[in-house]
């Protein structure tokens, strides 16, 4: 199943924070869009505010303002 959610709070090189949502899990892998481009990422740190999920591979061209 696909679930989308927007909105990420920061990005820090490889690392992406968001609210934490209902339906996310710890170890999850994860499709991450940022304007044209698509990079593969995992969940590595959830509790009940955040939820820090890793790309996979290079992310240094991502930023705040692509949707």
């Amino acid at each position: 199943m696909l679930i989308e959610y927007k909105g990420a709070e920061r990005i820090t090189g490889n690392l992406i924070f968001f609210k934490t949502v209902e339906g996310i899990s710890y170890g999850e892998k994860v499709i991450v869009k940022a304007g044209e481009k698509t990079l593969n990422g995992k969940v590595i740190y959830i509790d009940q505010n955040l939820t820090l999920i890793e790309l996979l591979g290079e992310a240094f061209s991502i930023n705040m303002r692509q949707n």
